[in-house]
Formats: C-alpha cells, structure tokens, sequence
C-alpha cells in the first residue's frame, strides 16, 4: 500500500489576453484584425500545451490517470477557457457574423509546476503577446502568487514531516511524496511559511477526483481514521515538549 502526500501544488495563473482591430465587413481580407493577432497568442500557447503534454508522456487513450513517466505536478498545463468577440444587438442571443469583430478576449487556465520558476512563464506570456502587438494581465477577481511555496521534507530539518511518515510506516504503508496537480488554499498557508501538507489516507483507491461515482471503501476509510490517529497524538506530544 501507499499514501500520497503533497508537499507543494502547481501555482495557478488565470490570464486574460485581449485583441483590438479593425472592423469590416466578413466578405473582404480586412488585415490585422482582432481575431488574427489573438489566435496568434493562443496557438503559441496551444503549442506549449503541447510540449508540455509529450514530457508527462501520457497515453492519449489512457484518459485522465498518473502518468508512468510523470505525474501531472511535474509538468505545467495551460488550457484556453474563455474566448469572447463578436457583434450583437440582443446581448449575445444573436451575433452578425457577417462583421469582423473590434475586440476579442481569451481567458488561460495555467498551473506552473514549480521546475518552472514563475518569472520564466512571464517571460513567454510577454514574447508570445508582443510578437502579436497585444498585452495580457491576470483575471482581476484572482490572486495569484508570484513565487512557488513548498513544504520542507526533510525530517531533520522538517520534524512534522517525519511524525506523518512513520505513523504511515507503522501500518505497512509507503509514502509517496508529489506536487498536487490543482490549488488548494494550502499554498497561501505555504505563502506565510506555514509548513502545510496535502495528505488524505486513501490506500489502494483510484483517483476519482470530481470524476462520476467518486466513492471510497469502508475499510479505508477506517484505516485512514487510524492514521490521523496517530499522527496527530505525536504531533501533539512533540508540541508539548516544545512547549516545555
């Protein structure tokens, strides 16, 4: 058996990229249009996408599981969310597409893995937007973190660490230590250089997370019942002897 403990998660970035152009009417080659320069921007990502999909070497039939090469923390995702533009008179119900649109915006769903440091994913949001004359700037109802924040698992440095390694180590259970694909709000704690781990006892138990009939057995979750038992007696006890 093993258990999987998350030490760090990928940093999310929520992006929006916007095109301005001229307008014209959809039977002519009007140049340098809104739609243009932002297609631009997202096929350069799109091609990153890419990239980053044939160094976690998954199966393309194999749907959404760990790779055999690498896990998805290792790698960094960028997804196109959000693409609006058009002409409408009736809020969007109807659009003239015989129009070229004057603006257009795409919205990036990004989790960096923390082998690529923040700054150098700046830098190519930048160079893909310039080469296009355009900008981006982070969703405004986000809050994104600049830095990646992990976890020290190094027991002599980190004493926590080793408390929840060896109550695992107790049951005949393996610890895997991972980056966490998605966000949690542990990376704020992280942020505040609170020593925060991701662990939830699930033994022998297929990643089902938001997938149809995530279930998980009576048997581990009595077993995972055991295990915060015991980690958190002797954390308590080694806060104790700090206290002393």
């Amino acid at each position: 058996m093993h258990l999987l403990f998350f030490y760090g998660e990928r940093t999310p970035w929520w992006l929006l990229v916007r095109a301005e152009g001229p307008t014209g009417h959809g039977s002519r080659f009007i140049q340098e249009t809104a739609v243009e320069k932002l297609m631009g921007v997202v096929n350069k990502a799109l091609a990153f996408r890419r990239e980053q999909e044939q160094v976690l070497g998954w199966d393309s039939h194999a749907g959404c599981k760990h790779s055999q090469a690498k896990k998805l923390g290792d790698v960094t995702t960028l997804n196109v969310t959000m693409l609006k533009g058009g002409v409408s008179c009736d809020g969007g119900k109807t659009y003239a597409l015989n129009v070229i649109p004057t603006e257009m915006e795409a919205g990036f769903d990004v989790r960096i893995c923390p082998s690529l440091a923040t700054a150098d994913f700046k830098a190519k949001m930048d160079e893909w937007c310039s080469s296009e004359g355009l900008s981006w700037k982070f969703a405004p109802w986000t809050t994104p973190l600049h830095e990646h924040y992990l976890t020290e698992t190094d027991r002599a440095k980190n004493p926590f660490w080793g408390i929840f390694e060896d109550a695992c180590n107790r049951q005949g259970t393996k610890v895997e230590r991972e980056i966490f694909p998605a966000g949690t709000d542990s990376r704020f704690l992280r942020a505040l250089g609170v020593q925060a781990v991701g662990f939830s006892p699930m033994a022998n138990t297929p990643t089902l997370l938001h997938e149809h009939n995530e279930a998980l057995s009576v048997s581990t979750f009595l077993q995972g019942i055991d295990v915060y038992e015991k980690s958190l007696m002797r954390l308590l006890a080694l806060q104790g002897r700090r206290l002393k």
